[in-house]
């Protein structure tokens, strides 16, 4: 009897011919799911990306690698892993033989290495636990570049969001330090389990009947991070129990108007002016900016020279933009600020400043000399009368120089009476008024006459020794450079 003569139908939907039926998803468990669900709406990890897991053996690493082993083959993901032994404590060797047993039980190649963390805390002068961060990146980036992994994860979760946080508003910080740990840096590193809790990690291992490696360390309170974990945190979440998503929404926020902010002082970044070893800001663009701005453009701008700003540099900066020109700034890293007009020129400090040229004796007979070491020729002739003084010639009274004459550098007490100005000074305010960088001011021609500063060779003379009408005799002193484009030389025009 056919179907149609039993009077039954056909429940099944027709189907067209070649019609495959696609596979079925494999079933995940439900934080499987709420991870693919994040990194599908993040796109952390490309789909077929070569992954290496950084794999510690304790609980967090732990869950990263098998919930990424449920995840890989929907995800098109290729896992490797890395386990660096910090040669900290005895139980490490436990460590590296559980993270191999696992590795291999799951499919997963494993690199293993290890490292002397102390040893190189001494020989850097870093904490034990600023070594161990380095080292671990440092061997991550290592094996990632020889396996061809693109993506290098970690296994960060709310709770290292929460204390980072805590710990850099304990210390200190400002926007960027609040926006805590980076899900995605520059490096490649990827952070896929920032929203994620150490407890329902742990909760899910259990579930799962996985065990984990505990560092007995961590339960001890002698580290900033550890009182913060240990002391602090169980504190705030009896005041807030969701304190773990406040701090996380915090730095979120923090990263967010951190980006915004860094975004407006792009333009002004694009305007610098670029100079071998060095950049050049235009001072009106910068005092235009809001502070906050002006202060991302400043930090941005040493950051391509190599200078790592602190807040307390701020306030330095603020005071530096604000004062007269030809003031300068040391900062970190050899670098310096220094103030030049309408213009602010970030710049590497010399290496070694150099030793100024040796004394000259001269006498006030006229006639020609050549300073070599000073780069200097000077002339010295009578005449009938004065003309005003420039700043590469002078015309001084002779009988007010009682004895020989001296070219030197300059000296701690020096003063002079600029000529035009109104009183005596300092040599050193002098100098420092005209802008000129501190390790090339030891390089200034002075000559001198019984210690007093007579003319500051290619700026200015002293009033007191200047021919005056009255004058009877004149002496005309020129200065020209012995080398044609030498900085010392005068400017065209300033001669007869």
């Amino acid at each position: 009897m056919t179907r149609a003569a039993s009077g039954l139908e056909d429940q099944r939907e027709p189907q067209a011919p070649n019609q495959q039926v696609p596979p079925q998803r494999p079933a995940l468990s439900p934080l499987a799911d709420r991870v693919r669900r994040h990194l599908q709406q993040t796109s952390l990890i490309p789909a077929g990306s070569r992954c290496l897991v950084a794999l510690s053996g304790g609980g967090d690493s732990v869950a990263l690698l098998l919930l990424l082993v449920e995840l890989r083959t929907l995800l098109g993901l290729s896992l490797s892993a890395a386990h660096l032994d910090h040669g900290l404590r005895q139980g490490s060797r436990a460590d590296r033989d559980f993270v191999r047993s696992l590795c291999r039980r799951l499919g997963v190649p494993l690199t293993c290495a290890r490292a002397d963390i102390r040893s190189l805390a001494r020989s850097r002068n870093l904490s034990v636990e600023a070594a161990g961060r380095k080292a671990r990146y440092s061997f991550l980036r290592r094996v990632a570049l020889r396996l061809g992994c693109q993506v290098v994860l970690t296994a960060h979760t709310a709770d290292d969001q929460a204390e980072t946080v805590l710990l850099r508003l304990v210390s200190g910080t400002g926007l960027r330090g609040l926006a805590g740990i980076q899900s995605h840096r520059r490096d490649g590193v990827v952070r896929p389990l920032l929203p994620f809790t150490r407890q329902e990690l742990r909760d899910w291992l259990h579930a799962a009947g996985q065990p984990w490696q505990e560092d007995p360390t961590n339960q001890v309170a002698d580290a900033p991070r550890t009182r913060i974990r240990l002391l602090l945190m169980p504190m705030l979440k009896e005041w807030n129990p969701r304190i773990l998503q406040a701090l996380g929404r915090l730095a979120r926020q923090a990263r967010e108007d951190e980006t915004c902010l860094a975004g407006l002082a792009r333009p002004l970044l694009r305007s610098a002016r670029r100079q071998p070893g060095a950049l050049v800001l235009s001072l009106p663009k910068l005092q235009r900016l809001d502070p906050p701005v002006r202060w991302r453009a400043l930090r941005r701008a040493l950051a391509r020279l190599g200078c790592r700003l602190e807040a307390r540099h701020r306030d330095l900066l603020e005071d530096l933009l604000a004062g007269p020109s030809g003031r300068d700034l040391d900062l970190p890293g050899g670098r310096r600020a220094r103030r030049r007009g309408q213009e602010l020129h970030l710049e590497a400090l010399p290496a070694v400043p150099p030793e100024p040229p040796p004394p000259a004796a001269l006498s006030c007979q006229p006639g020609q000399v050549e300073l070599p070491r000073w780069n200097l020729r000077l002339e010295m002739f009578p005449c009938d009368e004065a003309a005003p003084p420039a700043p590469w010639e002078v015309w001084l009274d002779p009988e007010l120089l009682d004895g020989p004459l001296e070219v030197r550098s300059r000296r701690p007490g020096d003063r002079f009476r600029p000529a035009g100005g109104t009183g005596q000074t300092t040599l050193k305010k002098y100098l420092h008024a005209l802008g000129l960088p501190k390790e090339d001011r030891d390089q200034i021609p002075l000559l001198c006459h019984q210690d007093r500063v007579v003319w500051v060779i290619g700026h200015r003379a002293d009033q007191d020794f200047l021919a005056t009408p009255k004058t009877r005799r004149v002496l005309r002193l020129r200065a020209t450079p012995l080398l044609t484009g030498a900085r010392a030389g005068p400017p065209k025009g300033s001669l007869p």
